[in-house]
């Protein structure tokens, strides 16, 4: 059954059956070979023969009725609208269908008229002209300040209809409140479906324009003469194009995506095609600058649903372009783009017929039963007869048999919307040029749409962060923090998100779910503008202005910040829900693939805005604080060498980490991290217990001379740090436990020195240097430890005449141990340096043992170990 444009269902199309196409055929071959004896210049008029002079108006008369028949075959293609094969469906939401083509054999018929009239590709561009036209037609009745303000008119009358009867159907009649709401709800209601309405009958009259030009492109891509053996679409490309189709040609030719190609490579559906979105921008442009924009905003509000259904309709030519491409070997993309043309296009034609073309799959149309086939005489017979204008040339191939062989049932099923799919049609060339740059296609529209949502996002960014001025009893400004915004205010902001991107849900706002990025990427620039406010509003104050005394006591300011990063925390709450609660959440417990695929797609478009969040915070506010806990934690660690270690006849001693960094660890929990939000306290306790290890082993290899007890107190500290370090990294919140912090490695180090104190290779005299060294470089723990920390250890078993490296720098131990770590726990810049000032210190070692070589405490194989060892433990660390 077949749907006609006024929802009737007919057996057959409303086709002239009443002309023979081979007697056409025929007759317009004889009237070209007489048109060129009568214009011979021998039997021109006025030569005095009276036999021609007798036939020349029976030619004439005959030429004129060949040519008016076969214009009036060519109109009868673009006369052929609306068939649509019932149950078919579009994205996915059942809105479209799958267009018939009109009769390729009659249109193949007609062609060959033209071509032995001589006057193929005018007639050719002709047609393409009139689908132009068409489409021009369709975008003009819809496309218009007039047809617009009807639609919109007509769905506040009906929301107001429908809000009056709810408010007479409930109890005590409503408020005016009431009515307000059901009034609002219903309108967004009528708006989506009488926009929705207009953009699909809009698009089906574009898609039956453009499918009758792809029509028209397929056969001239198949037909050829029967005997002259030429390609249509050969002859028609060595005619010039129109100037009417310079524009899309000079488009076509600079697109990115197809690049410069030869004009013999130009298809004429897409010079069509191309022509079609210029003149829809420059109709678009005229419509935006109506009465001096004033319905720009109101006409940026039908792009949602002209895009869906401008997808919709793209879905459908495709499915029908690809529905009648399955009996060729090459896909609808290629034959579309003109890279198939030549003589070698005729596939399975014998002698280049009409019959090739005589196919439903090729065609188009659904596999019909032999009732259905009979009935429907226009889509496979030709004139009153069963076979076509030049079917001699052709074996007979059925729709049966051809249905078997394609393994195809009785009707051909559409493809689901899924991301692939909608990937693959987003990136076609057709929905390129239709989207448009510039000035062409939708994108003025576009330009419109995404202002008014940057603007309508933007608002109520205004009402916040506010200058909180104070004036004195004198009428002078007192210079006061910002004002900062409550979680009401957020809390709205993210209703606003969501009420946005519900434009891309079909069953909310009436859009399609590829505008969820585009809706996305406004929210970000929207996040992103959020964040500079929110830079602007901290306090601004220096690392020295963030805390009170030694017991972490926070001041103002840093109270301030930390209110901030609060702020900012919970909106990056907000934006981590945003898809679930637009997408999902609403229509649980159901399950909708579309629907989780469009929450995936705008989580990934808001990866940006929690970067851009992360990123501000950091600098901020915890950078800043974590440099300023980090300086307090290095002065406490710094006294480690005042004395700590020194030998000592007393049975016991208290532990240092006990007595000094214990308690600061328990006062930056209190006062600190208690007050910043949970998912920023575990960078903190990560920043802080990196920098902790790294300084503490700077430190302590730096203790010169550590005897027997004094390492036995710094194993034991070692563990005791460990200890503090994990109860306070679990106490903080972080979610990284402490030996993964950074990949291990600071925890790795730690570990290992407890080992490297337990070293004893220069026990034994008989040794050399060499042999001590590749012994200490297969020891275990040596690749777990930075060369700084092996060589400085080594020191504590050197003679008194080898330097220090922080006497040779003349700085303090502590100094020194700070150039090897930074206040964020980076190392690897003081790697390198802490080796050069360990060569001139070996180097000053050794002139100083050939001027003074009596006998010292020390072993003096050291430094030669040095001079080996420590090239090699830069080498493995670079590698």
């Amino acid at each position: 059954m077949v749907e006609d444009e006024d929802g009737n269902y007919n057996d057959e199309c409303n086709a002239s059956q009443y002309i023979d196409l081979r007697d056409l055929t025929r007759a317009a071959a004889s009237v070209a070979i007489m048109e060129e004896l009568m214009n011979h210049e021998d039997l021109r008029e006025g030569q005095g023969i009276d036999i021609v002079e007798e036939m020349r108006p029976d030619v004439e008369r005959i030429s004129k009725a060949v040519r008016k028949a076969a214009a009036g075959l060519l109109q009868e293609q673009h006369r052929h609208h609306s068939y649509r094969v019932r149950g078919s469906s579009i994205m996915g939401n059942g809105g479209g269908a799958l267009f018939r083509l009109p009769s390729a054999t009659r249109l193949g018929a007609t062609l060959q008229v033209y071509y032995h009239l001589g006057e193929l590709p005018t007639a050719t561009w002709n047609a393409v002209c009139l689908g132009l036209d068409r489409a021009e037609k369709a975008s003009g009745m819809f496309l218009n300040p007039s047809a617009l303000k009807r639609i919109m008119e007509s769905a506040r009358v009906e929301a107001k209809e429908v809000a009056d009867r709810e408010v007479a159907a409930g109890a005590g009649g409503g408020d005016k409140k009431q009515r307000e709401s059901f009034y609002n709800r219903a309108l967004k209601v009528k708006m989506r479906e009488k926009k929705a309405e207009a953009a699909s009958q809009w698009a089906t009259n574009i898609a039956e324009a453009a499918l009758h030009v792809f029509n028209l492109h397929r056969v001239l891509l198949r037909k050829s003469d029967p005997v002259t053996r030429q390609n249509f679409m050969d002859i028609v490309h060595a005619a010039p194009i129109p100037e009417q189709f310079q524009d899309a040609e000079e488009l076509f030719a600079t697109s990115s995506r197809r690049g410069i190609e030869t004009r013999n490579k130009v298809s004429i559906f897409s010079l069509f095609w191309n022509q079609m979105c210029i003149n829809l921008g420059t109709r678009l442009q005229r419509l935006l600058k109506y009465e001096n924009g004033s319905m720009a905003s109101d006409v940026a509000t039908f792009y949602p649903a002209i895009r869906a259904a401008a997808l919709d309709m793209l879905t459908s030519i495709q499915e029908t372009m690809q529905a009648g491409a399955l009996s060729t070997s090459s896909t609808f993309m290629d034959e579309v783009s003109g890279g198939g043309g030549g003589a070698g296009t005729t596939g399975r034609s014998i002698m280049g017929g009409t019959a090739a073309l005589d196919d439903a799959l090729l065609l188009g149309a659904e596999t019909r039963s032999d009732r259905e086939t009979a009935m429907d005489s226009d889509a496979v017979d030709v004139g009153l007869g069963t076979t076509g204008a030049d079917q001699w040339t052709r074996k007979e191939i059925s729709l049966g048999k051809v249905s078997e062989q394609m393994g195809l049932s009785g009707r051909l099923t559409t493809t689901s919307q899924t991301a692939s799919a909608l990937s693959s049609l987003l990136t076609s060339p057709e929905w390129q040029a239709l989207q448009g740059t510039g000035d062409v296609g939708l994108y003025p529209l576009q330009r419109v749409f995404i202002a008014n949502l940057c603007e309508r996002l933007q608002a109520p960014l205004k009402r916040l962060f506010l200058e909180n001025r104070v004036v004195d009893e004198n009428g002078i400004d007192i210079k006061m923090l910002p004002s900062l915004p409550s979680e009401k205010d957020l809390d709205n902001l993210e209703k606003l998100f969501r009420n946005e991107l519900s434009i891309a849900d079909p069953r909310e706002g009436g859009g399609d779910f590829s505008i969820t990025t585009m809706v996305s990427e406004s929210i970000v620039d929207t996040v992103e503008m959020f964040c500079s406010m929110a830079k602007g509003a901290t306090s601004g104050a220096s690392e020295d202005q963030l805390l009170h005394g030694i017991k972490c006591i926070p001041t103002e300011e840093l109270l301030h910040d930390l209110k901030v990063a609060d702020i900012l925390a919970s909106l990056t709450n907000h934006l981590r829900n945003l898809p679930q609660n637009t997408f999902i959440v609403p229509y649980r417990p159901t399950y909708s693939r579309p629907h989780e695929e469009a929450a995936n797609m705008c989580q990934i478009a808001l990866l940006p805005a929690i970067h851009e969040i992360e990123s501000v915070v950091k600098h901020q506010v915890l950078s800043p604080l974590c440099n300023v806990l980090n300086r307090d934690i290095r002065f406490e660690i710094a006294s480690i060498h005042r004395g700590t270690y020194i030998e000592s006849d007393s049975a016991s001693q208290d532990s240092f980490v006990q007595d000094h960094l214990a308690p600061k660890y328990e006062n930056i929990l209190t006062n600190i991290l208690s007050r910043l939000p949970h998912v920023y306290c575990g960078i903190i306790v990560a920043t802080i217990c990196k920098y902790s290890i790294y300084c503490f082993l700077s430190n302590a290899s730096l203790i010169r001379s550590l005897g027997e007890k004094g390492r036995l107190r710094l194993i034991q500290d070692l563990t005791d740090f460990e200890l503090t370090l994990e109860h306070f990294s679990a106490k903080g919140g972080s979610s990284t436990a402490l030996n993964h912090i950074d990949g291990g490695k600071p925890y790795g180090e730690l570990r290992a020195v407890r080992q490297m104190l337990f070293w004893n290779g220069l026990e034994d005299n008989s040794l050399s240097s060499e042999q001590v060294s590749k012994s200490l470089l297969t020891e275990l723990w040596i690749k777990d430890v930075r060369p700084s920390t092996a060589i400085h250890f080594l020191l504590t078993f050197a003679p008194p005449l080898l330097s220090s490296p922080h006497h040779a720098s003349r700085v303090s131990a502590d100094e020194y141990a700070d150039k090897l770590v930074s206040l964020d726990g980076s190392i690897d810049d003081g790697e390198g340096k802490a080796w050069v000032t360990m060569m001139g210190c070996c180097e000053a070692y050794f002139q100083r043992e050939t001027v003074d070589s009596k006998d010292s405490t020390g072993d003096k194989r050291v430094p030669a170990i040095l001079m080996i060892i420590g090239p090699e433990l830069l080498r493995r660390r670079r590698s």
